[in-house]
């Protein structure tokens, strides 16, 4: 998938559920635009939980981009058998999200009692899975942008050595040397005049 690397279906599943929760908001908000009405259609067709939804799917958004993150600080790639594309990659998120869309919307409608025909009042089900769609495309651009960063990162610091130091470097001084030196310096220093022995009365 990104960056040539085939992702993990966790990386899949969640990057899906959070473009469907995504996706569910903004399809409402085009198939219906005014709040007051929005409002009363998604009470009427069981849509009351959404709010409570909302930041569980953030949860899950950022652990598919963290979890992207991860997977490419290696730095290696896989085969080109193995490479996921950006079309395999948003046809399988597109599918996903649509999948999930079809499965809210029904069970939302019998939970509350709701008749199926109030899935395409106001083209709600076209408009859905289109958005869908476009969700699908723009997880797919984050997700392929943000393996590409990191791979370009960890390719640049990958290639950068260990730097020289620079200076003159200390040779060691043999044990012979060191000795001859330490008696030429105690050779040179006068030793204090010597004091006559004498009997004091």
């Amino acid at each position: 998938m990104f960056g040539h690397r085939r992702p993990p279906l966790s990386t899949l599943v969640t990057a899906a559920a959070f473009g469907a929760v995504a996706g569910h908001a903004v399809t409402y908000m085009v198939a219906i635009p005014d709040p007051l009405t929005r409002q009363l259609f998604l009470a009427a067709t069981g849509h009351g939980y959404l709010p409570a939804v909302v930041p569980a799917a953030l949860i899950l958004g950022i652990f598919a981009a963290l979890s992207t993150v991860i997977r490419h600080l290696g730095g290696d790639r896989e085969s080109s058998a193995d490479r996921w594309t950006w079309g395999r990659t948003i046809g399988t998120l597109g599918l996903l999200q649509c999948g999930i869309f079809l499965t809210q919307e029904t069970i939302e409608r019998i939970a509350v009692g709701a008749p199926p025909e109030t899935l395409f009042r106001d083209h709600v089900l076209p408009i859905g899975l289109l958005v869908q769609i476009v969700v699908a495309v723009v997880v797919t651009l984050v997700l392929f942008a943000l393996a590409r960063t990191v791979e370009a990162v960890v390719a640049a610091l990958s290639r950068r050595g260990p730097a020289p130091r620079e200076g003159r470097s200390l040779a060691p001084v043999p044990m012979s040397g060191l000795r001859s030196r330490l008696v030429a310096v105690a050779g040179s220093i006068r030793a204090p005049p010597a004091i006559a022995s004498s009997s004091l009365v």
